[in-house]
């Protein structure tokens, strides 16, 4: 705590200095305030014999300073608190095992972007910042039905490794420099990123500095509403990240489209082929393949329906069971499953990545009244055939579902909650089918 709060403090006095220099063309300072009460049952571990309830209230705040200064210089810090309140379980939203909410403040954002440098299309973003390839909310062409891509999108894949340590669903910065070039149909990054140093994956996490990655991804607007990628990625992994236990390097090339086919109806598709160098085990290797296909319908209408449906495919090409598990990539699955599915207990034994399946995703929401909004996602996992395990396919499936209300522009309340039910294929691992579920309410205020 202490070291953050310094180096939050360098930050903002560093960033003065600067900005004292200069005229400041626009200013934007912000944030948001939410306050939850969370309870979960076997989101820890899926035996209801293991006493695993989490019951408590969460406060969630975010602060963030944004200029634009001379020569086309953006400056943006942005601070994140997150601590549980009245917690029944130690070590779910703690950084040491043993204890009780003492995740407090770190650095979300801090970084400086220089752009179109030399009036040549250049531009140049250096430090603590988010990376969301194929989908980015900030870019002109941003279109929200394309939906993320999933292969650089998380710093730490498995945060949260558990919903209940941070109580929502949330994606983590990199430590980054990204040189690009863009004109009005191609855009070429070339970047060096690494593992954010706070570790929120919860006391029995790992903070690995060392987990880098260099990528070079290359983008195509030259047909209207549609976008291409290439990309070209080699990371360093020492544990801690994507594949729990994993060391040595994992090199993935890859290609992406996503557009509209009419004003209604959205698409996205993504493959990608990984080869793996284990430096602990060469028998483990496996290369693999990963592919994502999604399609939004839109139609427009009254309430505002919407519904969508997205397949991803991962598999592995060795006899190894491993699958597909890219170091940083994006969350493909339900809020619940997705710390279950990635690291799952086997009874002393160790863990075991179920990254070797199908996922199909049925997802939509709708606006039943002023102000009011619905959403659903179901989500139903099957392990891929050729996987070296002799237990059934049936993983289970998950459905997670949440209503919004819109007081104003500034006042939000929520309620949802998620359930995933077992399949034979974890009862034949485990030797449990018991559900894990959780519900949420709260309230958001934005400044």
């Amino acid at each position: 705590m202490k070291k953050v709060t310094i180096l939050t403090m360098a930050s903002f006095l560093m960033f003065g200095a600067v900005a004292s220099q200069a005229a400041i063309d626009n200013i934007d300072i912000g944030g948001d305030f939410m306050l939850e009460y969370f309870f979960g049952e076997n989101t820890v571990d899926l035996n209801d014999d293991v006493k695993d309830e989490t019951d408590f209230l969460r406060t969630e705040f975010h602060l963030w300073f944004q200029a634009d200064l001379d020569d086309n210089v953006m400056a943006r810090i942005s601070l994140e608190g997150d601590r549980a309140l009245n917690q029944l379980q130690p070590g779910l939203n703690t950084l040491k095992a043993g204890t009780f909410g003492d995740l407090e403040i770190f650095i979300e954002e801090a970084f400086i972007k220089v752009m179109d440098i030399g009036g040549y299309g250049f531009s140049i973003s250096a430090g603590r910042q988010f990376l969301n390839y194929g989908d980015d909310p900030l870019a002109d062409n941003f279109n929200q039905w394309w939906g993320p891509g999933f292969i650089i999108a998380d710093s730490m894949t498995n945060d949260p490794l558990l919903l209940a340590q941070l109580g929502s669903y949330e994606i983590d910065p990199f430590d980054a420099i990204v040189l690009s070039w863009e004109n009005e149909q191609y855009r070429l990054d070339i970047l060096h990123a690494r593992d954010v140093e706070d570790n929120l994956a919860g006391p029995t996490g790992v903070t690995n500095d060392d987990a880098t990655l260099w990528a070079i991804y290359g983008s195509y607007f030259g047909f209207e509403n549609h976008q291409i990628d290439l990309y070209a990625t080699f990371n360093d992994q020492n544990g801690g990240t994507g594949s729990i236990g994993f060391e040595g390097e994992k090199y993935i090339i890859g290609a992406r489209a996503a557009g509209d086919i009419t004003e209604e109806i959205a698409y996205k598709a993504e493959v990608a082929y990984q080869f793996e160098d284990n430096s602990l085990n060469s028998n483990m290797e496996a290369d693999a393949f990963g592919a994502q296909a999604g399609i939004n319908y839109h139609p427009g209408l009254e309430y505002n329906p919407n519904v969508g449906f997205i397949y991803t495919f991962l598999q592995q090409d060795g006899d190894y069971w491993r699958g597909f598990s890219s170091p940083f990539e994006g969350k493909t699955y339900g809020l619940l499953f997705e710390g279950l599915a990635k690291v799952v207990p086997t009874g002393g034994a160790g863990y075991v990545d179920f990254t070797n399946m199908h996922v199909f995703n049925v997802n939509g929401g709708f606006e039943p009244m002023q102000d009011v909004a619905w959403t659903l996602d179901f989500y139903y996992f099957l392990l891929e055939d050729d996987i070296n395990l002799n237990i059934s396919d049936d993983v289970g499936f998950e459905i997670d579902s949440q209503i919004d209300y819109r007081f104003n522009d500034n006042l939000t309340t929520f309620l949802g909650g998620g359930v995933y039910i077992p399949g034979d294929a974890v009862d034949d691992w485990l030797g449990t089918d018991d559900e894990a579920y959780f519900f949420r309410t709260g309230v958001k205020v934005a400044f």
